[in-house]
């Protein structure tokens, strides 16, 4: 969902409703490879309907309730801030936004060294500890939303 939301790509499917993953890479401005395999992870996991199973000539709409999710900003059941939250402590995501745009890797020693520190400190991350919100499949406002535990 990060990148979806930080690279635009749910904003720019809601936007045109269906699109190849090369319109979508060509409007948003992205790999056409990355973008590809984006929307064939997020058709399995549900947020986005594929109408073949040829990636290359499928098009790609967002499933209901997403855009009211993780698109529009001010309603009552947008969650888009999760995962940015999420992507602050992930130091490895900038440079997978930037083999997005680019088509160039991500070097394994930049996941694993990122992966283990905190920007900009030479510390090992800490534990983190639990956060008091659970996920909740097939709710009211589409596939999922957050709610306080019972």
């Amino acid at each position: 969902m990060y990148l979806g939301v930080k690279l635009g790509l749910y904003r720019a499917l809601s936007g045109r409703g269906s699109l190849t993953a090369a319109e979508l890479a060509a409007e948003t401005g992205l790999d056409g490879w990355y973008v590809r395999e984006w929307l064939q992870s997020q058709a399995t996991g549900g947020l986005i309907l594929v109408d073949d199973e040829e990636l290359t000539t499928a098009r790609f709409t967002l499933a209901s309730g997403v855009q009211e999710v993780l698109v529009q900003e001010t309603g009552p059941a947008y969650i888009g801030g999760l995962p940015l939250a999420a992507g602050a402590v992930g130091g490895v995501l900038p440079d997978l936004l930037e083999a997005f745009r680019t088509g160039a890797g991500v070097p394994y020693p930049a996941v694993r060294t990122r992966s283990r520190r905190r920007p900009g400190s030479g510390r090992a991350r800490q534990p983190i500890p639990p956060i008091p919100l659970t996920l909740r499949i097939g709710s009211a406002y589409g596939p999922f939303s957050v709610r306080k535990p019972s």
